[in-house]
């Protein structure tokens, strides 16, 4: 737990100078509150970090060694700019003694909900494998040949990687999902404090309906308590979603605002293509907001150049990435997929496509005359009870869309309302056609309800005549609220404790499930496979049980960090 919170702090410190550097070069002023420039700030440092890492990996194993190195180098670069240097000074003179401790509550409330054992089955299965290939050996050419899924390229496990080394035996798998769940908390309480100061916007009421639905889905959820507990990319994306939502809102509030011009479009521009790079289900996000940045500037050729060059720019590692690891940039789609050595064949990367996109395949035992739409369908939502619950969202995100176009005024009074709609719209159809999971689509599919319960409480003006009565009584009775919760933590810890929950992890993080493996060898390659279930943090390399290796080390001289190239097993 003391070792998740060194790390947030680390993080913290590491991602808001880099993500207000960018927005200060690129002299946005949208983001003008101190806590929205603070939120906006630390989730593109964060982006650029992971994109940033994940091009390292092209030459460099991510150890924490060098992890830290480009973190610190990152830092020392962006504090060169005296303007960044100012803000920070700033910022620290606005964080009170109060505010401080009530960050710290925060930190230590999240500590304890995540602080547990990973057992969400996708992490065994590849996450953590993935990750400890970049900590040990950087990005490997053909490792999709070890297993199709190491195929698959995300920014978020070249985070993960140098926090999550073999210096702790890879247990510290949570600690970038961890952050973000408590930065998301803390962006909820923000944007109260701006309700109840009487500098409310409809930004701030979205990003708190947001954050509701989704932390009441998560506390039903068994499945999202599982991922938010893991190295999953599936949580990134959900809140990369109502982020990039959020900037939009605020970028549309500022133009509004103001006669000058005052254009913060680049930023979510930047935050959904760091999106696509963690997750291809992001790929709605990039379109919506290149379609958005087009229109803010106006279509001015100079300022597309400049959006696409640093678009460009942070795709760019996954697509090399991808090439190395797969020969497919953008795999598992088979689009653009080169016939190299170290690649699978172009039908056994469609294959491995269809059984992750195509939900025709994923039913077992399909009569060969029963693939119509509708029976696909029947059959989908019978498979899951999560199932059905994404078609009641996607049914709730259709009368929310009615509701908002009936308010017709609203369009023309707040174009964001317009583009936020385009993005669940043009989100959920994405998801039903290339992969109905409702946790690829959870940021789509709670994205018109809370756009919608905050276009009704802007309307009602919800907290405006009484929030500044409710904040001076908060601040009066801070002591007592903070000894309360300080007790209520107190009591849990150690009850936990007693119980023998706490004491294993009160330091660092609990070990990964311990599994049975099995050794063997295809030509040069020695690997291991596991006895029953996943690979989890097993010795590398280590592929599935069911996977027939054929392969061969493409430079025995090197051993598997030199890849692997086709052979017969």
């Amino acid at each position: 737990m003391i070792y998740f919170i060194l790390l947030w702090t680390i993080l913290i410190i590491v991602a808001y100078p880099i993500g207000l550097l960018v927005i200060n070069q690129l002299s946005v002023d949208s983001f003008g509150r101190w806590g929205d420039r603070f939120i906006a700030s630390s989730w593109l440092g964060i982006v650029i970090l992971a994109a940033f890492l994940l091009a390292i990996s092209l030459i460099l194993p991510l150890s924490p060694l060098v992890g830290g190195g480009v973190a610190g180098i990152l830092v020392v670069v962006s504090l060169v700019s005296s303007r960044t240097q100012a803000e920070i000074t700033q910022l620290r003179t606005r964080l009170s003694s109060k505010i401080l401790s009530g960050i710290a509550i925060l930190g230590l409330i999240v500590a304890l909900l995540t602080t547990d054992q990973v057992t969400w089955i996708e992490s065994g299965f590849y996450h953590y494998g993935s990750i400890r290939w970049l900590s040990e050996f950087g990005t490997v050419p053909g490792i999709v040949l070890v297993l199709p899924n190491f195929g698959i390229i995300s920014t978020w496990f070249a985070l993960n990687a140098p926090l999550n080394g073999s210096i702790i035996d890879f247990k510290a798998g949570v600690i970038a999902n961890g952050f973000i769940f408590f930065l998301a908390l803390l962006h909820t309480i923000v944007c109260l404090f701006h309700l109840l100061t009487s500098h409310k916007k409809l930004s701030d009421y979205f990003a708190i309906s947001f954050y509701s639905l989704f932390f009441l889905y998560t506390a039903l959820s068994l499945e999202m308590q599982l991922i938010v507990v893991s190295p999953s990319p599936d949580l990134p994306t959900i809140l990369l979603t109502a982020i990039i939502a959020w900037a939009i809102l605020v970028t549309v509030e500022s133009r509004t605002a103001s006669s000058e011009k005052l254009d913060g479009s680049i930023v979510p521009l930047l935050l959904a293509a760091g999106a696509v790079t963690i997750k291809l289900s992001a790929l709605p996000l990039l379109l919506v907001t290149c379609i958005f940045y087009c229109f803010q500037v106006k279509f001015q050729i100079k300022q597309l150049l400049f959006g696409l060059c640093l678009t460009s720019l942070l795709l760019l590692p996954i697509v090399l990435v991808g090439f190395q690891t797969s020969g497919c940039p953008l795999y598992p789609s088979p689009l653009f997929c080169v016939d190299v050595p170290w690649s699978q064949s172009i039908e056994d990367t469609q294959k491995f496509a269809d059984r992750t996109q195509n939900p025709a395949k994923w039913i077992a035992n399909a009569p060969p005359n029963q693939n119509s739409p509708f029976w696909v369908f029947g059959k989908w939502l019978q498979a899951r009870a999560l199932n059905q619950i994404m078609a009641a969202l996607v049914v709730i995100s259709l009368f929310c869309l009615i509701y908002l176009i009936q308010i017709k005024a609203i369009f023309r009074r707040n174009s964001g309302i317009f583009w936020l709609s385009a993005l669940g719209v043009s989100g959920i159809l994405f998801i039903i056609f290339k992969g109905p999971l409702i946790r690829f689509g959870l940021g789509y599919l709670l994205l018109l309800p809370a756009l919608s319960m905050a276009v009704y409480a802007d309307r009602k003006n919800l907290l405006a005549e009484n929030g500044e009565s409710i904040w001076r009584n908060i601040l009066g009775k801070w002591d007592q609220i903070q000894a309360i919760t300080l007790g209520i933590l107190a009591t849990v810890m150690v009850i936990s404790f007693g119980y023998g929950q706490l004491s294993s992890r009160w330091l660092l993080p609990p070990k990964v499930a311990y599994i049975s493996v099995i050794p063997k060898q295809v030509n040069d390659i020695k690997y291991v496979t596991p006895e029953n279930g996943a690979c989890w943090a097993s010795p590398l390399p280590c592929t599935a049980k069911k996977w027939v290796l054929q392969a061969k080390l493409r430079h025995p001289s090197l051993g598997i960090k030199g890849g692997f190239v086709r052979g017969g097993g």
